[in-house]
């Protein structure tokens, strides 16, 4: 997650640390904050002081249940961006990858996140040429990247 506080306005300024809230006046570990799901997590970060911004960074697919689309949809200080690590559009793949979702859940997820947030910028990430993709993957995740809209 990156935090932007009222003393980093510049985006390039932006502090990020897995787990914990870097700002200029020290590091606040929330550890004991339910970290595990993102929305608890952002809706406390909103109630301190100072902080304006919120954006999720490469979050697992099964990171969003209901309770993290809602806190997308209704804190305003949370950033309408989500980097969402596609990996691959292959089924066969994303198991090899151990990935743990199917790319029909991907696309319901994608469909749920821009009905919740309809300005949402969406990003991800591909791999190819995984050990053992071939040209059936490939088009496979061709034809997902040009589906989504990336």
């Amino acid at each position: 997650m990156f935090i932007q506080t009222e003393q980093t306005p510049n985006p390039s300024t932006l502090k990020f640390l897995p787990g914990r809230v870097v700002m200029d006046k020290g590091t606040m570990d929330f550890a004991t904050v339910e970290a595990a799901a993102p929305s608890p997590l952002a809706r406390r970060l909103f109630a301190i002081e100072g902080i304006e911004r919120v954006r999720y960074t490469s979050p697992h697919p099964s990171d969003f249940d209901d309770d993290a689309l809602a806190a997308m949809r209704d804190c305003p200080k949370l950033s309408p961006y989500v980097h969402l690590p596609l990996q691959s559009g292959s089924n066969r793949i994303l198991e090899a990858m151990q990935r743990g979702h199917t790319v029909d859940e991907y696309r319901r997820l994608v469909d749920r996140l821009r009905a919740a947030v309809p300005d949402l910028s969406l990003s991800t990430d591909i791999i190819v040429g995984y050990p053992g993709e071939e040209a059936a993957d490939f088009e496979a995740t061709s034809r997902l990247m040009d589906e989504v809209g990336f």
